[in-house]
């Protein structure tokens, strides 16, 4: 493919596209941050590591029983009416953790939140598909997430100065926390308006008539095994590696922020190359490179001697483990009916949360042992057995050519 015509491929976009990319942007400033800064947050309030696994796995159980009938009534009543409820409780249940440091608030909160997440997002994922078409929705998923990993990297800097506020002014630690929380909730407020101006164009006569059952739901079905063993092993590294840095290194909020920042811009650029890749060896064989890639780099995080060299480890780890996320989504709208979408991506994510969520506690108590590498190995592990099972389930489908229905 000539660089010509796979520049062109990334624009001619509507108004509508353009507007999920503007949305990507903003919650990319609010999310990576205020989850970031919640695990720090908890633990200056002086939870324990357990507490806080067992916590922030809460929103992600509520978010995993709610996922399947919230992907069912986006296909069945339309999707940006579900996105805009979803969108509103990710703004009142952000509010909730203003409210109290108590653990019984922030587990109300941790619920509300999860129960948000769960409407919002695979509804979103099909509302979204049906801006492009199959050749191009890669590309745009593409800059969708070009678009939220440069929001990302803005909020991950902006979190240097939760230390900056409470020193300089008379707030606490605490109040400036919150302080970044009223920020976050503005910000979702954004968020909600933009869905109001998007029209939907999904033909609501046809979804009324689809079965309970959906028509792809062997292609569902394989996505939820894979999905569900990579969860457990990022459920057991991921969510810990602020706490894994400040115990291992007693790394600064400042430098916690700059590193994620910086993945967050590499990421950005990588992934507007990745559908380059697929369009030229394929999405299976595109994903399962990079991620086999960031495996073999895992290992090294732990056992490095200086902050700064892990750090190098983890962006290269984050950026390997991550590019290829938006050809996966891709993918997964293409392999299913029009109108099994948002029921696809509601499997997808429950399976990946229940995991995810199981992997969070297991690995709190796995990081309260004499060895901080152990939680790396682990992961390793399921990402090894995750990597081997996508390729024989998916191998079979060739995108660059008509492609093969798996």
């Amino acid at each position: 493919m000539r660089l010509r015509d796979y520049t062109k491929d990334f624009l001619g976009y509507s108004k509508e596209a353009k507007s999920f990319v503007a949305i990507s942007f903003v919650d990319g400033i609010a999310h990576m941050a205020f989850w970031f800064t919640l695990w720090l947050y908890m633990y200056h309030l002086g939870f324990s590591l357990p507490q806080i696994g067992v916590l922030g796995a809460i929103g992600t159980f509520v978010s995993a029983a709610a996922m399947l009938p919230a992907g069912y009534l986006a296909d069945k009543f339309g999707r940006k009416r579900v996105v805009i409820i979803g969108a509103f409780l990710t703004c009142v249940a952000t509010s909730l953790f203003l409210l109290s440091p108590s653990p019984y608030m922030i587990f109300t909160a941790s619920a509300m939140n999860g129960l948000s997440l769960a409407i919002l997002n695979p509804a979103q994922n099909a509302f979204m598909s049906e801006k492009a078409s199959k050749h191009k929705r890669k590309f745009l998923f593409s800059i969708f997430t070009f678009s939220s990993q440069i929001g990302s990297a803005l909020g991950l800097l902006s979190i240097a100065f939760v230390d900056v506020i409470a020193e300089s002014s008379p707030l606490s630690l605490t109040a400036s926390y919150q302080a970044f929380y009223v920020a976050y909730v503005l910000l979702y407020i954004v968020k909600v308006l933009l869905y109001f101006s998007i029209p939907e164009r999904y033909n609501l006569r046809i979804a009324k008539k689809r079965r309970p059952i959906p028509d792809s739901w062997k292609v569902i079905l394989k996505f939820c095994v894979t999905q569900f063993i990579i969860g457990i092993g990022a459920g057991i590294m991921v969510p810990w590696f602020p706490i894994f840095f400040k115990l291992r290194f007693d790394t600064s909020m400042m430098d916690l922020g700059m590193i994620f920042a910086i993945n967050a811009v590499l990421w950005a650029v990588a992934a507007l190359a990745m559908p380059l890749f697929a369009q030229r060896y394929g999405s299976v064989r595109t994903i399962v490179v990079s991620q086999f890639m960031a495996i073999l780099i895992i290992v090294f995080i732990p056992n490095s001697p200086v902050f700064w060299i892990a750090a190098v480890f983890f962006i290269l780890r984050m950026l390997l483990m991550n590019i290829s996320h938006p050809v996966t989504m891709a993918l997964q709208m293409n392999l299913c009916k029009e109108t099994d979408r948002a029921s696809l991506s509601s499997f997808n994510m429950f399976s990946w949360q229940i995991a995810q969520a199981t992997g969070t506690v297991i690995g709190g108590f796995l990081f309260m042992g004499p060895n901080l590498a152990i939680p790396f190995y682990v992961t390793a592990g399921f990402y090894v057995v995750y990597i081997v099972t996508f390729w024989f389930l998916f191998k079979g489908y060739d995108d660059r050519g008509a492609g093969k229905c798996v």
